[in-house]
């Protein structure tokens, strides 16, 4: 509990373990002496997270979640400690009256966020390592379609492609793997190309004749009737979202059914 210099007046023994500083030596005390804040790795001023309100309002006035926790380094007490926590700032309407500014809570998240960052560390290492099979396999069939294409039947040809195909969606799926821990950790990056969409249509089509022939469908492309501009864009995720649409609409056609694309410039 903050009064309205910002200084602790009350705290429990559960803030002595997350500051990491006896009881004796927090109240009394300015909090900007005991404690600094940071939203990913941007200091918070003081009046952000502990705002001074005189009014009548009674609430939540500031609430933030894995913020880090830095104690201030005292002089009897020179040990620095670190946290994650989530922080709430509440004031009460009869704060000014009795000298409260506002309540802080804070609930220490530290080893929810260890946990998090192991499984982050384990999706990304899992990737990695199905990396170097998956390079092999694709080697392989890459081998066999160049060097026997010729004297294999139709059959086998038509196995051999969805081999190639299956082999590049699980590809696909290690990346996206690859993906999620780079998005958590605000690091993924995007790879901007100039692409020719409607001849990119038509590759990822062709890649799902296939599966229109199994099911006996009709797979249609209607082409601009004028030529359209290249457009810049991520190609391997922007493809994997139109492989996605294109899939599950041959999944939920019925068979002998329709399927037409086509390309809308408004």
């Amino acid at each position: 509990v903050m009064d309205l210099n910002r200084r602790v007046v009350i705290c429990n023994l559960a803030t002595e373990k997350i500051i990491g500083l006896p009881v004796t030596a927090i109240l009394g005390k300015p909090l900007e002496q005991l404690i600094l804040v940071y939203d990913e790795n941007w200091p918070l001023a003081i009046e952000v997270f502990c705002p001074v309100r005189l009014g009548t309002f009674e609430g939540v006035v500031f609430k933030k979640e894995n913020l880090k926790l830095v104690t201030r380094p005292q002089l009897q007490y020179t040990k620095v400690r670190e946290c994650f926590v989530n922080l709430i700032c509440s004031k009460i309407t009869e704060g000014p009256k009795i000298n409260v500014a506002c309540i802080l809570t804070l609930h220490d998240v530290t080893e929810e966020r260890k946990l998090e960052e192991m499984k982050l560390d384990f999706v990304s290492m899992a990737a990695h390592e199905l990396r170097t099979p998956l390079t092999a396999l694709k080697g392989y069939i890459y081998v066999f379609s160049k060097n026997l294409l010729s004297i294999l039947n139709e059959q086998q040809k038509t196995y051999l492609l969805r081999m190639n195909i299956a082999t590049q969606r699980l590809v696909g799926l290690v990346e996206n793997l690859l993906n999620v821990s780079r998005i958590e950790r605000g690091s993924l990056t995007l790879r901007l190309e100039e692409v020719d969409w409607v001849a990119n249509v038509q590759d990822l089509l062709s890649e799902l004749l296939d599966q229109t022939r199994d099911k006996k469908q009709e797979l249609n492309i209607i082409e601009p009737k004028q030529p359209l501009p290249k457009v810049k864009v991520d190609k391997f995720r922007t493809n994997e979202v139109l492989s996605n649409l294109l899939t599950n609409a041959i999944s939920y056609t019925p068979v002998e059914g329709k399927i037409t694309v086509w390309f809308d410039t408004t």
